[in-house]
């Protein structure tokens, strides 16, 4: 909410170390958007008015805000109660971190915002706020990252969430250590990932 930046913002000016961060949903989709009955949309934090969500976007141009995230609390679809938002279950279904990117950078770049920037919410400040060795591409670090066609046009939104925002840009592949996790409209073989812990070397335990 714009309270919250307002409190962060005040936090940070007076160099209190704190690390803040948004959703994808929150950023692209307000209160006034959202059609009657779809529970899609119920999710926690509640989406807020337009005020609100300018107040986001400003947060990122000062830094307030260092971060954007999926926000995916996923839950079972049989859960949102469609058209009951007293009965449905806050969250979002899995495929929203896919859908995402494309959004974001339509929206973003709209508010004149570049990939430098995204690549800075989405990555970099996220693996400095974990102390993780990743979020950005350098000589020795791990090799993780997407390749990003910022220009294409965009699939249908795989999450109902976002599905009819604008959106742009496909990506193209997904590399995990090296090693390609997915290229569009190729199989590959079964998920090989796991958990980023900080402090705990490639391998380690």
């Amino acid at each position: 909410s714009a309270q919250a930046v307002a409190a962060v913002r005040g936090a940070k000016t007076a160099r209190y170390p704190l690390t803040a961060a948004t959703t994808g949903l929150h950023l692209l989709v307000a209160a006034e958007q959202v059609p009657a009955g779809a529970t899609r949309y119920k999710v926690q934090p509640p989406l807020r008015h337009s005020g609100h969500q300018k107040a986001l976007w400003a947060a990122l141009r000062d830094g307030a805000l260092d971060a954007v995230h999926s926000g995916a609390d996923v839950v079972d679809g049989s859960l949102k109660a469609a058209g009951d938002f007293f009965r449905a279950a806050p969250g979002t279904c899995g495929e929203a971190p896919a859908a995402l990117l494309p959004a974001l950078w339509a929206r973003a770049s709209a508010e004149g915002f570049g990939l430098e920037d995204l690549a800075v919410w989405l990555a970099a400040a996220p693996a400095r706020a974990f102390g993780l060795d990743r979020g950005s591409i350098e000589v020795g670090r791990p090799a993780d990252f997407c390749l990003f066609d910022p220009d294409a046009a965009a699939d249908a939104a795989a999450s109902d969430a976002y599905r009819g925002l604008p959106a742009r840009g496909v990506v193209v592949s997904t590399v995990v250590r090296g090693r390609a996790a997915y290229r569009r409209g190729r199989e590959l073989p079964a998920p090989f990932g796991r958990a980023c812990v900080a402090g705990v070397p490639e391998g380690g335990k």
